[in-house]
């Protein structure tokens, strides 16, 4: 697939997608859950806080726009990393010195050192505790499932592309990869899940701020409207069906048996 046709079937996607009732019943309110949230937050909040709570909003933004243009791996990637800064904000509320844990300057400018000299840097796991909360639970158990399923390169990444073979002829067999997923249910659920991630998102810098979230009779409400949508949507998810035209697939040829 030449990138002018990759690019043309993505608007296309895109646009035609923005009608699923679980981008429309779900990402305008959860959208308007981030935007009144930060004017929520009290102004002597500590501004990392704040920081974490906007690069998790943008995250958000750039999954459903992924989502939107059927690539569920590529969104699994930016999830996961809003669930680590999520996770960061509860690490540094549970206790601040997890921050200067996590930032460990020395220990990193040393890795950087060591790949100037085309040496192999010594791994960093810094020593970091999480506070035991229903929200946290949630998202490591999310965090786990992206990793094996979308970010790394795993034999499960592997089985969740649409691949197929056919005869090519002359004995050769003709390697096909659908670029675009076609499997509507697969993106019902992958934004109900988003969605739930992002709720407990919400919760956890709730937690960071001090609750001002909840204190808010407005925001309470939008956010427990945000939970009957989802618990709605989540059971009617079609088991499978087909999207038709983001139907676009790339080919190669190789010989059969190989």
């Amino acid at each position: 697939m030449a990138i002018n046709e990759f690019l043309d079937t993505e608007l296309q996607n895109f646009q035609r997608m923005r009608s699923m009732p679980h981008f429309r019943e779900l990402f305008g309110l959860l959208d308007t859950l981030y935007v009144e949230g930060l004017d929520l937050i009290p102004a002597a909040s500590p501004p990392y806080f704040g920081r974490l709570f906007l690069i998790c909003h943008k995250s958000m933004l750039g999954a459903v726009s992924l989502l939107l243009r059927l690539h569920p791996d590529d969104a699994g990637a930016v999830t996961r990393r809003s669930i680590e800064a999520a996770l960061m904000a509860a690490a540094v509320k549970h206790d601040p010195a997890n921050l200067t844990e996590w930032q460990s300057f020395e220990q990193r400018t040393k890795r950087w050192d060591a790949r100037q000299e085309g040496q192999r840097p010594k791994a960093l796991r810094p020593s970091i505790t999480y506070p035991e909360t229903d929200a946290v639970r949630q998202l490591w158990s999310q965090l786990g499932m992206l990793s094996d399923a979308y970010v790394h390169f795993t034999p499960e990444f592997m089985l969740n592309l649409d691949w197929r073979n056919a005869e090519a002829g002359d004995g050769d067999v003709s390697v096909h990869l659908n670029y675009f997923t076609k499997d509507r249910s697969q993106i019902e659920r992958e934004f109900v899940t988003l969605a739930g991630v992002h709720s407990a998102t919400l919760d956890i810098f709730d937690a960071c701020f001090e609750r001002p979230f909840q204190a808010n009779q407005r925001w309470r409400s939008l956010r427990e409207l945000l939970d009957m949508r989802g618990a709605q949507l989540a059971v009617t998810l079609p088991r499978r069906s087909t999207l038709g035209d983001g139907e676009k697939a790339d080919a190669v040829k190789r010989p059969k048996g190989e």
